[in-house]
């Protein structure tokens, strides 16, 4: 497809998508928004597909919403709800029912920009990419879920000093603190991204979303009891499934298994 705001391109099993509004810093639009959901819609109905990357081009991965789209497009009012719910949970629900999210942070991820990598699955990060939530300075309230999702990564002092103080942090804080699982120097990233998402694609799609669907339900599920419910529900959906039986017979003739062919 002929995009206008990403790049999209395939490397065997693994998808990516690319931000590509470099002079406005990847700020989030519209039409960018949009391009993204197709994206990802196309990326996740394609069965060669296991995993997608996403990044940024140009020295920012997002620099959160575009605040001249904001006074040309207007969200519309809504009935009862906030005028920019409807946008914010599908962009959730997108995530959360996405094959398997590595996102390549690759430089600047401001206010929404951290909004979005706390929607993926597992972040890395280049040595010269900076963090910062800065939601507060501008008046507003951290949104899409990252009140939640920002405390369940960082832990709660780390995530109110973040979102109180607005401070921009380095990509060796954002790993020490646990905002990103692995740092490595720029020219690497994309290498280093590759590799995981191609360790995470040669395992059963099917076992792959079952298991998000699963962390996702159970994240702050207080009962342990339905927890295990949830579990035993999707592991006997599984066992009676062609990927568990194709990894038993693998096993008894002392071969690798052969998935998602």
């Amino acid at each position: 497809m002929n995009y206008e705001t990403i790049l999209t391109e395939r490397r065997g099993r693994v998808a990516i998508v690319t931000l590509n509004r470099p002079a406005r810093l990847n700020a989030l639009n519209m039409k960018l928004v949009g391009e993204i959901h197709d994206a990802f819609g196309r990326f996740n109905a394609d069965r060669e597909i296991g995993v997608i990357i996403l990044t940024g081009s140009g020295r920012a991965f997002c620099a959160g919403l575009d605040v001249q789209d904001l006074e040309d497009h207007p969200a519309p009012p809504a009935a009862g709800e906030p005028a920019s719910y409807r946008s914010q949970l599908r962009w959730l629900e997108m995530m959360r029912a996405s094959k398997p999210v590595v996102v390549a942070v690759n430089g600047l991820a401001v206010g929404g920009g951290i909004t979005v990598i706390l929607s993926c699955d597992i972040r890395i990060a280049s040595d010269r990419a900076q963090f910062e939530e800065r939601h507060v300075r501008v008046g507003l309230v951290p949104d899409m879920g990252s009140s939640r999702l920002l405390v369940q990564t960082v832990g709660l002092a780390h995530a109110l000093r973040l979102q109180l103080t607005a401070r921009r942090i380095d990509a060796q804080e954002a790993e020490r603190i646990g905002l990103v699982t692995q740092v490595v120097p720029h020219e690497q990233l994309m290498e280093a991204a590759l590799a995981l998402a191609d360790e995470i694609a040669a395992h059963p799609t099917s076992a792959l979303l079952a298991t998000k669907q699963l962390v996702w339900e159970n994240m702050c599920e207080p009962d342990g009891d339905k927890v295990l419910w949830r579990e035993a529900q999707v592991e006997e959906r599984l066992m009676k499934g062609p990927d568990f039986e194709e990894a038993t017979r693998a096993f008894i003739e002392k071969r690798p298994p052969r998935f998602n062919t």
